[in-house]
């Protein structure tokens, strides 16, 4: 195996998922916005070449109810984050992978901006000798994480779900001297003036 995308969500489930805008949607309206954009996520991801890898890396295991199951193939194993928190998950499955891989993306589902050639091009920044490529996202964290070796400083110590987050990254990456390239700026859906703009994009789109 060459190259692998690894999908990081939660199964779409009331009250579970995007609890940043449960206060001002309440959990199904929260709930349908995850699960619009863990479908957009899903159906980009199909249109990536077949020679590229994908995985689905859930916080929980599915149960029938959850309205992802129809996606599950053998081209698209599913499993399960190990660790106790963002940083531990995200070390746990990009150090097992890159055993097996020669680069490894992990994305989420909360960028409805994410494109397929997006990856293509983070791709193409690990095999022209970077050793890792990172998606910034509006908010001062980052939509998409790849790497060609495993760099567990990334993972520890971290401001998760902060605006410091990119930041502190690339401090530690400049401190390391590790090569990296930065993609483009995308957004992200987390809190309730994201799901604005997801509105707005909705009815362009």
């Amino acid at each position: 195996m060459q190259q692998l995308v690894i999908l990081f969500t939660k199964p779409p489930r009331a009250g579970a998922v995007k609890t940043r805008l449960i206060p001002a949607l309440g959990e199904q309206r929260a709930l349908s916005v995850h699960q619009w954009l863990l479908d957009r996520t899903l159906m980009m991801m199909q249109q990536l070449p077949v020679s590229i890898k994908v995985q689905l890396c859930l916080t929980e295991p599915l149960i029938a109810s959850d309205k992802l199951s129809r996606y599950y193939s053998e081209q698209w194993p599913l499993c399960l984050q190990q660790g106790n928190d963002l940083g531990e998950r995200l070390a746990n499955a990009l150090k097992l992978n890159l055993t097996q891989a020669n680069h490894v993306l992990i994305i989420g589902s909360d960028c409805p901006v994410l494109t397929s050639d997006y990856i293509l091009r983070a791709f193409s920044a690990l095999e022209h000798k970077s050793d890792a490529v990172i998606g910034p996202a509006a908010d001062g964290g980052y939509v998409l994480l790849g790497l060609s070796r495993f760099i567990p400083e990334l993972f520890f110590n971290m401001p998760w779900s902060t605006p410091q987050l990119l930041s502190n990254t690339l401090v530690k990456l400049n401190r390391l001297q590790v090569s990296y390239q930065l993609l483009p700026e995308l957004w992200d859906v987390d809190v309730p003036a994201d799901v604005k703009r997801l509105e707005r994009f909705h009815l362009r789109d």
